[in-house]
C-alpha cells in the first residue's frame, strides 16, 4: 500500500513537471538552436552599432540592455527557447515603457522594413488574462490594441507586438510562426555582453 502511494505520488510530480514544461514553453523543437541561422557575407551596420546579416544580427545595446532581433520564424515556446541558449539571462523581449516600446518596434521595422508580427516575452498560460514576462520582470506597460486581449475559443495565451498595427500588442496562438526580439542585460563590469 505504501509503496503504492509513493508510485502515485512521483508520477504525479512527474505529470506535473510535465504539464508546468509544456504550459511555460511549449513543445520544443530540437532543431531549434542558435546554430541554425547562419552568417553570409552581407554585412550593413544598424544605427545603434553592431553587425547586421541577413536572418541573424549582433546585439544592440540600449539602457543597460541587450537586444537581438532574429528573422527566423518559430512558435513561441522555441522562440523563448531559442533566446535562453543565446546567453545568460536572455528571454523573448519585455517592454516596461512606451519609449522602450516604440524602440521594439523600430528596431523590428529596421531589420524588416515592413511592421511584421514579432514575439514578445509575454504570456498568460498560468492565468487566464494575468499576463507575464518570461525574463521574471514585472508587467508595468501594456499596449494592447484596442479589441485585446480577446484570447478566441480560449486558445491566444501568447503576446505578439504590431498585431494590427505597428507597435500594438495583441494576443495569439503559442504555436503560430512569428519572428522575435531577444533580450538580455548588458553587464555594467567586466567584458561588456554587448556594446556601441
Amino acid at each position: 500500500m505504501e509503496e503504492s502511494r509513493r508510485l502515485v505520488g512521483t508520477r504525479s510530480r512527474v505529470l506535473l513537471l510535465c504539464v508546468t514544461l509544456f504550459f511555460t514553453v511549449g513543445w520544443v523543437n530540437s532543431e531549434v538552436t542558435p546554430r541554425t541561422l547562419r552568417k553570409t557575407t552581407y554585412q550593413s551596420h544598424h544605427r545603434e552599432g553592431g553587425l547586421v546579416w541577413k536572418g541573424k544580427t549582433d546585439w544592440f545595446p540600449r539602457n543597460g540592455s541587450c537586444y537581438r532581433y532574429i528573422t527566423a520564424q518559430f512558435a513561441w515556446g522555441d522562440a523563448e527557447v531559442y533566446c535562453q541558449g543565446l546567453a545568460i539571462g536572455s528571454h523573448l523581449a519585455s517592454a516596461h515603457s512606451e519609449d522602450e516600446n516604440e524602440y521594439l518596434k523600430d528596431f523590428a521595422y529596421w531589420h524588416t522594413h515592413f511592421s511584421r508580427p514579432y514575439w514578445l516575452g509575454a504570456s498568460d498560460y498560468y492565468k487566464d488574462r494575468h499576463f507575464q514576462w518570461t525574463d521574471g520582470s514585472l508587467m508595468d506597460f501594456k499596449r494592447w490594441h484596442p479589441e485585446e486581449p480577446f484570447s478566441s475559443g480560449g486558445r491566444e495565451h501568447c503576446v505578439c507586438s504590431n498585431y494590427n498595427g505597428p507597435g500594438l500588442w495583441g494576443d495569439v496562438r503559442c504555436d503560430s510562426n512569428l519572428a522575435f526580439i531577444c533580450k538580455a542585460p548588458n553587464p555594467p563590469q567586466g567584458k561588456p555582453f554587448c556594446r556601441k
